[in-house]
Formats: structure tokens, sequence, C-alpha cells
């Protein structure tokens, strides 16, 4: 996307958003940044804003070689073209492990700060990721037990407070 020109990056997320709306697809406002593309690149931010609603960046918990995330989103978004979240990989989840404590204490900041513990994954058709959902979700469970707290899409949570 670099090597592009502004002109040409708008017109290419202009191209993927219509294909969004004609396929269906619902979120397709929010993107992420990818191959190398990031938000320390701000010639890329005016074809961005143009097209997305958000963009999300990734933190951890470890092991994806970037800093634990002590601190849940807040609402509305502190900067919708950088919000933060954490990749949760069926492969790297077991509730016993560094990385399940780790992903239990973001979430328990979160909702003890009535923030937002956001969550996105690159392997959602793996089968193990349905397990390592309803795994997290039995480990959490005082949490999901309390009134003020909802498991929603990023699409939902933007919508309750716009």
């Amino acid at each position: 996307m670099r090597a592009l020109t502004e002109e040409q990056r708008t017109a290419f997320y202009g191209k993927l958003r219509a294909w969004h709306a004609a396929m269906g697809f619902r979120g397709g406002m929010d993107g992420s940044y990818y191959s190398g593309v990031s938000q320390s690149e701000p010639d890329m931010l005016p074809s961005l804003r143009q097209h997305f609603r958000t963009m999300r960046t990734y933190g951890g918990p470890a092991p994806t070689g970037q800093p634990i995330l002590h601190f849940g989103e807040c609402a509305p978004l502190s900067d919708p073209m950088r919000y933060r979240c954490v990749e949760f990989g069926a492969s790297r989840f077991q509730a016993a492990n560094a990385y399940a404590n780790d992903i239990k204490s973001y979430i328990d900041q979160a909702a003890n700060n009535k923030g937002a513990a956001i969550f996105v994954t690159h392997n959602n058709f793996e089968s193990s990721n349905t397990q390592n959902l309803q795994n997290l979700r039995d480990m959490c469970a005082d949490v999901y037990a309390r009134s003020d707290v909802e498991w929603i899409t990023l699409d939902d949570y933007i919508r309750s407070y716009s």
C-alpha cells in the first residue's frame, strides 16, 4: 500500500468497501492495520479515515511479542483510528497458562473500570478457537455473571455510545 499514491489508496479502499457492501458483510467499516502499514505512518491516514470508522492496533498479552495490555478501551474510543485489542489466537490459549492469566487480568480491569476488553482473531474458523472462547467465558464466569457486563461485537459497542 505504501507504493500507491493517495488517490490510488483511496480508490482501492473505496472498491474494498463497495465489495463489503455487495457481499452483505457487517463490520467492514472497522479496519485493521496490515502488511506493515501502521498508525505511525501519517501519510496513510487520510485514505483510511475516509473509508473506515475505526482502525485497530494489536497489543499483548505475551506471547505476541507486544507488551501486556493492562487497560481496556474506553467509550467512546479515545482514538478511533488507533484503538487497542488483543489477538486471541486459538493455539495460544489454555485455561491454566500465563497467557490465560494475562487475558483474565485484562478482562477484569476493563470490567471493573467500565471499559472494554476487545479481542480479534486471525484463525476464527479453527474448531479449537470455538472451544477456547468457551474456556475463556468459563474462566471469566464471575465477570460475565455481572449485570453490567456484555459480550458484544465491536459494532454493537460503538453504536452503544454513538
